[in-house]
């Protein structure tokens, strides 16, 4: 199998499951008490990751990318995924409504346009659980993929929720390793019970969580 085929392969492996248009999905989140402005930063932040847990796939029915000068190689292409790396470009405009992105890639100098957006349902339902009071009987395909069959604590919607806006609106500490994690934990702690939640995750929660972020997406 040539590279480009098993890439064709590796996208139709990530197509399949229950998929929404990012209208529904933002609606999805409000539904679950997730303020709007946290929700529309939180679908976001969760395409970029590669975190486990907090990994969201997304789909496009249109995808082109061009050069910012103008001059260069165009392509364009239809029903595809739109891989994490695509959604940590710089986002110039993010219409939820009608699932049309605009990003700029600076490292290559690229402008991509995304059309009729759609996020994974599966992966939505594994990030923020159904209900908080009691999870529900977990399915046995998407507790294989979430490495276990352990329920999320019912904490865990409101602070995936309040991660994603931390690190849209604030960014990530300077540094390296686990320079700035102390700051960021208690950043997102006292978001959490300012935003309503009576008592956040103690530190060693999540800890691990936030490390693995600060790993993944702060630059080497």
């Amino acid at each position: 199998m040539t590279p480009n085929q098993q890439r064709h392969a590796d996208d139709a492996m990530l197509m399949t499951g229950e998929w929404i248009s990012s209208a529904e999905a933002l609606d999805w989140l409000v539904q679950r008490r997730v303020d709007p402005v946290a929700g529309a930063a939180s679908l976001l932040i969760w395409a970029a990751s590669d975190v486990e847990g907090l990994s969201l796939r997304a789909k496009a029915k249109s995808y082109k990318i061009e050069p910012s000068t103008g001059y260069g190689s165009r392509e364009q292409l239809y029903d595809v995924i739109v891989h994490r790396w695509i959604w940590r470009s710089n986002v110039d405009l993010a219409d939820h409504a009608t699932g049309t992105f605009k990003l700029k890639n600076m490292e290559f100098n690229y402008d991509i346009t995304l059309l009729g957006v759609e996020y994974s349902l599966d992966d939505l339902e594994l990030i923020v659980p159904q209900g908080s009071q009691k999870p529900a009987t977990p399915d046995p395909v998407k507790t294989r993929r979430s490495g276990g069959g352990r329920p999320p604590a019912p904490w865990w919607p409101t602070f995936a929720a309040e991660l994603a806006v931390y690190v849209h609106e604030v960014g990530l500490p300077a540094g390296t390793g686990a320079m700035g994690q102390g700051e960021m934990i208690e950043a997102i702690q006292t978001r959490m019970v300012e935003n309503g939640h009576h008592k956040a995750p103690d530190r060693s929660s999540i800890q691990a969580v936030v490390q693995e972020v600060l790993d993944r997406l702060r630059p080497e």
